[in-house]
């Protein structure tokens, strides 16, 4: 290898600093989502309080006990963003500007977006690209982190304050820590509080988490102790929340939301029903509304990596790897709802983390077409992303009938350059000369194409 070729662990630094770059330049505008977890950190911070009851006309997404408003948000993802609230309040502070005004609550949204959802899901990427040079070249780890990174969920999900794109981060990070090379009792421990967190903070990475937790115990007893030990202390936080907030442990919040919002989380258990509709997991694979092929068409190539996956893997690995997704497929395939107005199926998104070796596996054997389906994937993702994350459930074809109309107008979601200045088309232009910088140096300067 050349010489001047940079080492795994400086080209994981460039990856990680090329998705926060990109995460942290662009915000979606406010939506009940985020909006209620905006109004939770606003009422700790302000009033000291957990309702959100002077908060609660911006979103629909509340549970209602008394009288009174509360967020009805799995609580991990609070935690997480807390320290970037502070610190966001602390700026404008110092600036002048009060948080509670529309600018101020604007640029805290940007902020604590940034450096909290954004930033874990960047060391997240970070981490799977050293998890995938374990296995496979590290041509093939580039293009799939990048193609799962940039090309699906991760992307518009941190942009704004949701849970999706963080759960994945996490999920990277606790499977990079099973498998790195200096595995010991605090690695394993430290991937069960992160699989615990993004299972606190998003509810349909339970299956997810499951499958990290059976990964540990395939490595020995006592990895998977040390991770289920790891992981209670943020799992507790699921209880806990409950507890203070609607008064016991195992009441969520999706019990008491109002019947215009809610009914569908009162069918089944929470939404959730059996068996699962054949019509939903098509829907969610492949229809242009939300298809995770459609608009990650990179993931085709797991049809052929599982095959190569069965010769690399244990086979208690190889087994978790198939039944994780299979399983999130199910459960998702028999919620009621699909995810709201959203860029693809989120409910999907906590099982990347299982689909990216089977997919690194796929692009080893057909580079040239996986490349060109990793291309694919991020101008489909980006596309969606620079103009909204949030499209409405009216759209059955986003792609056509919404984000290529409306990047042509150049009327698309605020990003950094946009702030400074630079309107339409032109703004997005920054970001995609440093991504695309930096591909290129990696790709050029790593000597990375020998790797093949």
């Amino acid at each position: 290898m050349n010489s001047k070729a940079f080492s795994t662990q400086t080209a994981s630094i460039i990856v990680f600093g090329l998705l926060f770059f990109t995460y942290a330049s662009i915000h979606q505008l406010g939506e009940a989502n985020q909006n209620t977890r905006l109004d939770l950190l606003h009422a700790l911070v302000e009033r000291g309080e957990w309702t959100i009851d002077a908060y609660h006309e911006n979103t629909v997404d509340v549970s209602i006990v008394n009288g009174h408003y509360y967020s009805p948000k799995a609580p991990a993802t609070i935690l997480l963003s807390m320290p970037a609230f502070l610190v966001s309040r602390s700026i404008l502070s110092i600036a002048g500007i009060s948080i509670e005004s529309p600018r101020g609550w604007w640029l805290s949204d940007w902020m604590t977006t940034a450096f909290s959802v954004g930033l874990l899901t960047a060391l997240g990427g970070a981490a799977l690209f050293l998890f995938l040079v374990r296995f496979v070249s590290r041509s093939a780890a580039l293009v799939t982190t990048l193609a799962l990174f940039l090309g699906a969920a991760p992307l518009p999900y941190a942009t704004c304050l949701f849970a999706h794109s963080e759960t994945v981060g996490l999920l990277c990070i606790a499977l990079w820590l099973l498998e790195c090379r200096c595995t010991s009792a605090w690695s394993s421990a430290l991937a069960g509080l992160s699989a615990g967190l993004a299972a606190a903070g998003e509810f349909t990475a339970a299956p997810a988490a499951i499958g990290l937790f059976c990964w540990s115990l395939a490595k020995g007893r006592r990895a998977g102790g040390w991770f289920l030990l790891g992981s209670l202390p943020a799992l507790l936080l699921i209880p806990a929340y409950n507890w203070i907030v609607f008064g016991g442990p195992f009441i969520f919040g999706y019990l008491h939301l109002p019947a215009s919002f809610g009914i569908m989380h009162h069918q089944g258990f929470f939404g959730i029903t059996f068996p699962p509709s054949p019509l939903k997991i098509a829907y969610l694979l492949l229809s242009p509304a939300r298809g995770l092929f459609f608009w990650t068409p990179f993931l085709l190539l797991i049809i052929e990596g599982y095959r190569d996956l069965w010769r690399l893997l244990p086979r208690s690995h190889f087994l978790i790897t198939v039944l994780v997704p299979i399983v999130q497929i199910t459960l998702i395939g028999g919620f009621i709802a699909l995810g709201g107005w959203a860029l693809g199926p989120r409910y999907l998104s906590s099982m990347l983390p299982f689909l990216a070796l089977p997919a690194a596996l796929g692009w080893r054997r057909f580079p040239r077409l996986g490349t060109a389906l990793a291309i694919l994937s991020v101008l489909f993702t980006g596309l969606g992303t620079i103009v909204t994350a949030t499209p409405s459930l009216e759209y059955t074809n986003p792609l056509l009938q919404l984000y290529i109309p409306r990047f042509l107008e150049g009327n698309l979601t605020p990003t950094i350059f946009s702030e400074l200045g630079m309107h339409g088309i032109v703004s997005v232009l920054p970001i995609v000369l440093v991504v695309g910088g930096g591909v290129a140096v990696l790709w050029r300067g790593w000597a990375i194409r020998s790797q093949h």
